[in-house]
């Protein structure tokens, strides 16, 4: 079973190296050990870290590994921490904001989305509540400073 599997970091050396690598990938014969490193989101694992760089398994006790996935852990809640700031807005939200942030008119944004005025100063509106910004440069900072935009 790999680390991926048992989600947790693991490091694998010598046989168990070529036993778990897939046969879709060719590893360079100077790879004689690699850390595998699961991120992890609701105890699901949504992607991996690995380094070649190490050689000397005796380094890698069970505190380390168990912080080093603790540390893929915090990674991945992160990632959902963002993504879900990211959906703070709606999708007609987010595009109109985006529009303000890239500084065209009221007008300009109407015409691009083949919607009213009224309709974006609305979005606008709906937006700025959302982000507790007072205005809509304030609006625009808040989404800059959240990696919204």
């Amino acid at each position: 079973m790999t680390g991926i599997q048992e989600k947790r970091a693991t490091f694998v050396s010598g046989k168990d190296l070529i036993k778990i690598t897939s046969s879709h990938h060719i590893i360079s014969s100077e790879i004689t050990a690699f850390l595998v490193m699961p991120i992890l989101q609701r105890g699901n694992v949504i992607g991996f870290v690995y380094s070649h760089k190490f050689t000397d398994q005796k380094m890698f006790d069970d505190d380390l590994l168990n912080s080093i996935s603790l540390y893929g852990e915090k990674a991945g809640e992160l990632v959902r921490e963002t993504y879900d700031e990211q959906q703070l807005l709606s999708k007609r939200e987010f595009e109109v904001m985006k529009g303000v942030a890239n500084g065209l008119l009221t007008k300009e944004i109407a015409e691009s989305y083949s919607i009213s005025e009224l309709t974006v100063k609305q979005y606008i509106k709906l937006a700025r509540n959302k982000l507790n910004a007072s205005n809509r440069a304030h609006a625009v900072a808040k989404m800059f400073r959240l990696g919204i935009l």
